[in-house]
């Protein structure tokens, strides 16, 4: 779903240059001489013949124009991967903009930057900038721009509810949209998303705790079809007839049918789903279809990947196991073909649903491991289409399955192994756009990983822009080689640094080799925290043993919260009673599998933040009995290991350690 936002702006830009495209697309250029706009400045060199015909044509007889061409050359080179031409030129078509004193052009592409930002990553740039914006245009026409951008900014988030907020907001205010076409286009966008918005508001959250088991009872279908649903598909009604009216306007008889072909593909899958929500399952199927239809004729295929996502929500909303696992299947078969990672995911997770309820817990894993080896070949600072899994799907709900079959088919060991790669994902997500690099060697490999990354993201745009069968044989086989390049990079990476390998990629470590790195008075205790249980290994050099605890991550969040709370307000007789009903939980069903001598824990989540050594059982405090320190990852305490190896070590993670006889408590080194 998240490239469609992206491609609807695109699209409804597009409308704006096509103004200028009638102005000069069937004469040649004018000669340098005559032309009003001299292109001497970064990249202009470089320009495509016809952007430089299209500007030199419109400084002719149309200069309004020139800042829509800048836009359309900044979303040439976007969709071709080129972020640094891409943000040149939306900066240029900016500058025109104010040149022109053109208030409301400079508003659409400064939105159309934003969304490039997002295309590229760089989220909390584009999450500055909108801030930016919003102390800069204080005047009620251009908050219509601001709103719409944090509106934006929170459903690419998942905050479905702050989202809605915002582009009510945008709405209301923008109610004199007609006469001013940018207003015109924003408020058509800003309908669409705000449809979306309410139709995901309640179903989201409310679907997501159901996908482990697929069952489905009439109070889980009362809680999803409230309101905002109806709300929801008004919204998008009324953006198809927006639609309507731009295509009547002298702008849109200039306009590609494609682009309107687009833009409704993406209402009508939008509509599809929600009436999916409702049970309306024919008029869900109708609209569905239209939107493939529509997508197919548009050569958009996006708009196609999202109907088969959107039929299989429908397929399991409506309890049609047959029909929905080959529509997984289907979906599954495009997404490994185009290389589209959040389809390929998505698939095999509800492939491994379907799995499940015929029995093959086997296959289950086996495509859930597949997954994951998705997840964890994605270059975090390049997000392809990792904003997508907000609106419908976490990743994590991958590990979190792939732990939940595991334990509860014995495998303990395999188990914690994958809550270790989720805790590493998570790391290189965390690291992913810092400058991690700690001298120029460090620094020159970390250029040439990016130079991959953008390469792979160059051909995978190719690929799914694509309808010829030879010409996706073609570019399939460069993108092979260009990830077999981008993996022989990290391979190299990891042989000359471990330590800036694991903060790139995703390290995987084996229940033998965490053990191995042990001593004979130490066990490891890792924690996974998940919706409704609570996972806690204990790891030694002998064995390792699991422990299940049934409590919601929110109860268990609550209680921390509220303990960390009473410790602040030193209110000592709260803080004991929490301290004892947080041991009950994370410690005492744990305890017993732990040897004597030293812990070390392995947090999880909002489990970073509780000082567990700090617990006490009836008055006593754990570190009256334990040595304790703690780690991030397994991953982590190996690359410690191998500094203190080599005399590299300046301080090991262990935090307190007893005072022999006395209830006093000290930082110590293990």
């Amino acid at each position: 779903m998240g490239k469609c936002f992206f491609k609807r702006c695109l699209y409804a830009i597009l409308c704006l240059v096509i103004i200028v495209l009638s102005a000069c697309t069937h004469m040649p250029a004018p000669p340098k001489w005559l032309a009003k706009i001299e292109l001497n400045g970064p990249y202009d060199n470089e320009l495509p013949e016809k952007y430089v015909t299209q500007l030199r044509g419109a400084s002719l007889t149309s200069d309004w124009g020139i800042p829509y061409i800048f836009m359309s050359v900044g979303l040439h080179y976007e969709s071709t991967g080129d972020e640094v031409r891409s943000l040149h030129y939306f900066d240029r078509a900016i500058e025109e903009f104010r040149k022109r004193k053109n208030l409301y052009g400079e508003g659409t592409a400064t939105s159309r930057k934003i969304f490039m930002l997002y295309e590229f990553g760089r989220i909390q740039d584009a999450f500055n900038l909108i801030k930016e914006k919003e102390k800069e245009w204080n005047t009620p026409s251009m908050k219509i721009f601001v709103n719409h951008n944090y509106g934006h900014y929170f459903l690419m988030n998942g905050d479905y509810a702050m989202a809605a907020a915002y582009f009510k907001q945008a709405i209301d205010g923008n109610s004199d949209y007609k006469d001013e076409f940018n207003l015109q286009v924003i408020r058509r966008d800003s309908e669409l998303e705000y449809g979306i918005s309410l139709i995901l508001t309640d179903y989201v959250s409310k679907m997501v705790k159901k996908y482990r088991l697929m069952e489905f009872d009439q109070a889980f279908y009362d809680a999803i079809r409230t309101k905002n649903v109806d709300n929801g598909i008004a919204h998008l009604n009324q953006l198809l007839v927006m639609n309507k009216e731009i295509r009547k306007t002298k702008i849109g008889s200039y306009t590609p049918e494609n682009v309107f072909q687009m833009m409704e593909a993406n209402a009508f899958n939008f509509l599809g789903l929600a009436n999916g929500i409702k049970g309306n399952w024919k008029d869900s199927h109708s609209y569905l279809e239209r939107a493939s239809e529509l997508a197919g004729k548009a050569s958009f295929r996006i708009g196609e990947m999202d109907t088969l996502l959107f039929l299989n929500q429908v397929y399991i909303l409506e309890k049609n196991i047959n029909e929905g696992k080959k529509a997984a299947e289907k979906l599954n078969e495009m997404g490994d073909k185009y290389h589209l990672p959040f389809y390929q995911i998505w698939a095999k997770y509800i492939l491994s649903r379907y799995f499940l309820g015929f029995g093959n817990s086997q296959k289950a894993i086996e495509v859930l491991k597949e997954a994951a080896a998705i997840i964890e070949q994605q270059r975090s600072t390049l997000i392809i289409d990792k904003l997508k899994e907000t609106y419908l799907f976490n990743r994590q709900v991958i590990y979190e399955s792939l732990i939940y079959i595991l334990s509860r088919e014995g495998d303990f060991k395999g188990a914690m192994e994958m809550a270790e790669r989720a805790k590493s994902r998570v790391m290189v997500d965390l690291l992913a756009g810092k400058d991690i690099s700690r001298d120029k060697a460090e620094e020159e490999l970390l250029k040439k990983e990016e130079e991959y990354s953008k390469d792979i993201l160059k051909v995978k745009r190719q690929l799914v822009k694509t309808y010829n069968e030879e010409e996706i044989k073609e570019i399939s086989s460069r993108l092979i080689k260009a990830e077999g390049g981008y993996r022989d990079l990290v391979i190299k990476v990891k042989n000359k640094n471990e330590e800036l390998f694991s903060m790139i990629s995703v390290q995987s470590l084996g229940s033998p080799e965490i053990q191995n790195m042990l001593d004979e008075d130490t066990t490891l205790v890792d924690y996974f925290v998940t919706d409704d249980l609570l996972y806690i290994w204990s790891a030694d050099k002998d064995r390792v043993h699991l422990e299940r605890v049934k409590i919601s991550a929110d109860e268990l969040r609550n209680l921390v919260s509220s303990f960390l709370s009473s410790v602040s307000s030193r209110n000592r007789e709260r803080t004991e009673g929490l301290s004892q009903r947080i041991y009950d939980i994370i410690l005492k069903p744990i305890i017993p599998f732990v040897s004597k001598g030293r812990i070390g824990f392995i947090p999880h989540d909002f489990l970073y933040y509780l000082p567990i050594a700090a617990l006490s059982n009836n008055g006593k405090y754990l570190v009256e009995d334990y040595s304790i320190f703690y780690v991030p990852s397994a991953t982590v305490l190996k690359l410690y290991n191998g500094e203190k190896r080599g005399k590299r070590a300046k301080a090991p993670p262990c935090l307190w350690k007893p005072l022999s006889g006395r209830r006093e408590f000290k930082p110590a080194l293990c």
